[in-house]
């Protein structure tokens, strides 16, 4: 039989691993907003004081767009799947540990006291 000690020092882990999935995509949403907003910024310098990007800058102004928008895609992608992994490891413990309590619950039922039997 396993040691309870161990198990929920298992559960504990398994826990962390959510909790820092959670923490990791939250912070890649915040990084990704920050970026895309500094590529905005980035192209918004080109537009200057005209309100338009001139011509010459056209190629540059049309990249880092496009980057920014890359960027937000790839990060959303990332994020989702964190989040789906961190939200398959709960499921997961919570049928584990939902397994376990009702194994208990049986093994009590079907108890006997000591010397019933004889």
């Amino acid at each position: 039989m396993s040691d309870p000690a161990v198990l929920q020092m298992d559960y504990d882990v398994v826990h962390d691993m959510i909790v820092k999935l959670h923490a990791l995509a939250d912070t890649l949403d915040e990084l990704t907003e920050t970026g895309v907003q500094q590529y905005e910024d980035m192209r918004d310098q080109l537009k200057g004081d005209r309100g338009n990007i001139p011509p010459i800058y056209t190629d540059i102004g049309d990249a880092l767009h496009r980057t920014a928008r890359k960027f937000h895609r790839v990060n959303s992608e990332v994020t989702t799947r964190l989040r789906r992994d961190a939200r398959i490891l709960e499921d997961q413990l919570n049928a584990i540990k939902g397994g376990q309590e009702q194994g208990a619950e049986t093994l009590k039922d079907i108890d006997v006291p000591v010397g019933k039997w004889t």
